[in-house]
């Protein structure tokens, strides 16, 4: 059986979009490092992730 998968990075074989995705990533990692705030978390936030600060509450009140 032939494998004819290759170790290509994705933004050069498939789409240039995985540029952008790995970009925005980026991004926000490096403002969650120097700000301790990122657009992501926003999101998450609004999809019911907690925050660390929350989960620190939460333990809190279980002890």
């Amino acid at each position: 059986m032939e494998d004819d998968w290759q170790p290509v990075p994705q933004g050069c074989e498939r789409s240039k979009r995985w540029r952008l995705l790995t970009g925005f990533v980026g991004v926000n990692l490096i403002m969650d490092a120097v700000v301790g705030w990122c657009p992501s978390s926003v999101v998450l936030h609004r999809l019911g992730v907690p925050t660390a600060a929350e989960r620190a509450l939460e333990r809190e009140q279980a002890s």
